[in-house]
């Protein structure tokens, strides 16, 4: 059955919003690791970001059918909070944003380095918690 149609039928409307923030996020991902804003390496990131969330978004929908309404109202959440912490924390690296780094590293204290480290592995979370609670449960 189509995308489209599924998500009528099951008033799944949030899907679209979770796949274009995972975009986004690759495109911060992308700009991040030095690529040109304008070139198709970010445009290739953010495809590779939209698909990667499909794919993640396919296999939660197999695994844990009766929460995925909840599963991708989460994946919004964390893509959007996981743009914005990898923004404030490359803002921060540069020197106009130096007193947001410190403000940032003081807030989770962590030196400024490992606000990324941290920001992927709290992203990362919630898909150990369903993991463990899916076990769990058998």
């Amino acid at each position: 059955m189509p995308l489209g149609i599924q998500v009528l039928s099951r008033g799944i409307v949030f899907i679209d919003l979770a796949i274009a923030q995972i975009a986004g996020l690759g495109v911060i991902l992308a700009d991040s690791m030095g690529l040109e804003p304008q070139g198709w390496a970010v445009q290739a990131a953010a495809l590779t970001a939209a698909l990667a969330g499909a794919l993640l978004l396919t296999w939660t929908e197999r695994r844990w059918p009766e929460v995925q309404e909840a599963v991708i109202g989460t994946t919004f959440i964390l893509a959007a909070s996981g743009a914005l912490l990898l923004l404030a924390a490359c803002y921060a690296l540069g020197a106009a944003g130096y007193a947001l780094g410190l403000a940032i590293s003081a807030i989770f204290d962590l030196p400024s380095g490992a606000v990324i480290v941290w920001a992927m592995a709290l992203l990362a979370l919630p898909v150990f918690a369903c993991g463990a609670r899916g076990a769990a449960a058998r």
